[in-house]
């Protein structure tokens, strides 16, 4: 270290010759690898990654060595080295020295002060004696020197730069040792405080901000790969480096394919190094399906994810090609994983021996002009979506009727697959009412108490959950509204003679035959709503597919088209995601305490505020499995060509003609030529 960081000071001093020389006895610490060859004749091992660069140095200092073999000249001292602390002037030769996993051992001879020194890459020869340690990134005694002709040559900027520098190669520190360092002098404002959910909140996000001692790692599981984003200037500063001697290259960028780039770099000396910024699986690098199987199933639109990668600067494949490796790797995996989930679904509804379900449907766009309606089976019980169908606009005489065969291709799969279903409920569709009671008349086919309460919502839930399965119960209960409003409580039926409540106290009530009592008795008594109340559900309620329905508009939002397979995917994911996370169970603080969350319902106008049960936050293993389905498809169709076959045949053989398959075709060039015609003539005019 002397040679390196005081050879001006020393040549003022009288030795302008002063190296540093190794120990007879020093050997190289290094944990080289254990060499098989020498026990079972086997080639050797690779060499550990920076073994040559450590290797290297060792030779650069034998060298030295050899070529200054003079002793420093010990007549010429200007100043009493000698003159310090017992500790330090122990003689080298009787000493055993301490060492750490440095790179090489070394000695000062006696003529050269024997001065504490701090290690770096070298081992002197020095007895370092009760020092202290702190649990950082650099661990090393903060020694002063203790010559006042030194005191000088090192002063406390380059002291703690110097120190700021050291890189130890064990640098892995428990990371409880580290939250200690962190919590230190830190000011606390006494008047800020946290809630529950904003402290765990808090404490999650400095989790996640604190990657420090985290080892590089590589996994041949495409899946697992971590990926980092790197600006070029730091690329260049990498690769302007030579591996082999550590000269000056030059770095250039050979091709770029999506998000990889492959460089090859020449130094000085001629030695070239080619590298890729990622691994690839027959020329597709893996980050490119990545990234398109990531767009669709965080249910993200691809031309925004474009959008976002562009105004960053970072290289990603084309839209075209995003697309392309969807339809042949994403989508099939989707609907996959999917069908294998649906399958164990089944399986478990085969053994019930009362199957409640609740079907509703969704299109793509409000009023009649929709193109896809989606109709989803839910198991009311487990409150897992068992089957999806997704019908399109021309495979029914309208818009209207998509919903209907949605439900019939969701039946007909649930015979296929031996499953009888006992309950269904749905809401008041004309047609699924119509064909539930003439095909399936063995279904009990009931109705959801949300699409009739929208008006008297409590008086409904009520009648619905108090009668059972009797029909005229439910029926007269709900007729008696009309004589409740004008403060007659006993009715003209034999199972619901009076009213259950007690005595009301004093208020307004409406006047028989007024114009507002014959209008809210011809809307409780209107004989399509009668039709209707005495199958009323119960006990299951579809407000779960409400939810599942929200989770679709995040996965294929209404306002972006989507091609048939596609759409398909998407549901499928949507799916997947609610039954992983439909179930969650209320979070509890620290303490033990259910935590909630305070809501302002907008009708209320901020005047009141409610609390809803703060959820633990979700969990996507579901996109494991899909990122595995879609490796492994990519490894049993290695080319795009193959793949895209399989997809076609496998999986677009059941796809719907498009809509405009039987619509004229126009020529172009003659609709441009028109347009072209038209506005000329109009401008001569």
């Amino acid at each position: 270290m002397l040679k390196d960081r005081y050879p001006p000071r020393l040549a003022e001093l009288g030795y302008p010759n002063a190296r540093a020389q190794l120990k007879e006895d020093a050997v190289p610490d290094i944990p080289w690898t254990y060499r098989s060859e020498d026990a079972t004749g086997s080639s050797k091992t690779s060499v550990p990654y920076g073994a040559y660069r450590k290797r290297r140095k060792i030779e650069v200092l034998e060298e030295m060595m050899k070529d200054e073999e003079e002793i420093i000249d010990d007549g010429n001292e200007s100043c009493n080295f000698h003159d310090m602390e017992d500790d330090t002037s122990a003689d080298s030769s009787n000493f055993e020295s301490k060492t750490a996993d440095k790179a090489v051992q070394v000695f000062i001879p006696d003529t050269i002060s024997k001065v504490k020194t701090r290690t770096r890459r070298i081992q002197t020869g020095k007895s370092f004696t009760n020092f202290e340690t702190t649990d950082s990134q650099v661990q090393c005694d903060e020694i002063r020197q203790r010559c006042n002709c030194l005191k000088n040559l090192i002063s406390e900027d380059d002291f703690e730069s110097e120190k700021s520098e050291v890189f130890l190669e064990n640098q892995y520190i428990d990371s409880d040792d580290d939250e200690d360092l962190y919590s230190e002098n830190k000011d606390e404002d006494p008047d800020f405080s946290l809630s529950d959910n904003e402290e765990s909140e808090f404490e999650e996000e400095s989790d996640n901000e604190e990657t420090c001692n985290y080892r590089l790692e590589s996994t041949e599981n495409p899946s697992e790969e971590k990926y980092y984003i790197v600006s070029e200037s730091s690329l260049q500063r990498l690769l302007s480096v030579c591996h082999i001697c550590c000269g000056q290259c030059i770095p250039i960028v050979e091709y770029s394919k999506g998000s990889m780039i492959s460089t090859v770099s020449t130094c000085e000396n001629g030695h070239i190094n080619k590298w890729q910024s990622q691994s690839s699986h027959k020329k597709l690098p893996w980050f490119n399906l990545h990234l398109a199987s990531a767009i669709l199933f965080s249910g993200n639109i691809m031309s925004k994810a474009l959008m976002l990668f562009d105004q960053l600067k970072v290289l990603v494949p084309s839209a075209r090609s995003i697309l392309r490796l969807q339809n042949c790797y994403s989508v099939p995996a989707a609907i996959e994983v999917y069908t294998s989930q649906q399958a164990d679904l089944f399986e478990s509804l085969r053994d019930k021996s009362r199957v409640v379900l609740g079907g509703d449907g969704r299109c793509d766009s409000p009023g009649y002009s929709a193109k896809y309606c989606s109709y989803s089976l839910m198991d009311l019980e487990s409150n897992k979506i068992i089957d999806v169908q997704l019908v399109q606009s021309n495979e029914v005489k309208g818009s209207t009727h998509m919903e209907l065969l949605g439900l019939k291709r969701g039946l007909r799969d649930l015979e296929l697959n031996n499953i009888q279903v006992h309950d269904l409920v749905t809401d008041r569709h004309v047609m699924i009412k119509s064909y539930m009671k003439k095909d399936k008349p063995e279904i009990n086919h009931y109705f959801d108490v949300w699409h009739i309460a929208k008006g008297i919502v409590n008086h409904t839930y009520w009648v619905a959950a108090s009668s059972g399965d009797n029909g005229q119960l439910k029926l007269d209960k709900w007729k008696s509204i009309s004589n409740h409003i004008i403060n007659v409580h006993n009715h003209d039926s034999e199972i619901f003679p009076e009213c259950e409540h007690g005595e009301l106290e004093p208020r307004d009530w409406m006047r028989q035959g007024s114009r507002c009592y014959k209008m809210v008795k011809e809307i409780v008594e209107s004989p399509y709503l009668l039709r209707d109340l005495p199958k009323l559900s119960h006990i299951h309620q579809t407000y779960g597919l409400e939810v599942f329905h929200s989770v679709v508009n995040h996965f294929a939002p209404k306002s972006t088209h989507f091609f048939y397979t596609p759409m398909l995917a998407r549901l499928c994911v949507a799916a997947l995601h609610y039954n992983e996370n439909g179930t969650r169970r209320q979070s509890m603080t620290k303490e033990g305490k259910q935590q909630w969350r305070v809501c302002y319902p907008k009708a209320k106008m901020g005047q009141e505020c409610i609390v809803k049960p703060e959820r633990v936050p979700a969990t996507f293993e579901y996109i494991g499995d899909l990122l595995d389905k879609v490796f492994l498809r990519r490894q049993l169709y290695p080319s795009l060509k193959f793949a895209y076959e399989d997809f076609v045949f496998g999986y677009k053989a059941d796809e719907p003609q498009p809509l405009t398959e039987n619509y004229e075709q126009f020529d172009k060039t003659e609709l441009v030529n028109k347009r072209g015609s038209r506005y000329s003539h109009g401008t001569q005019q």
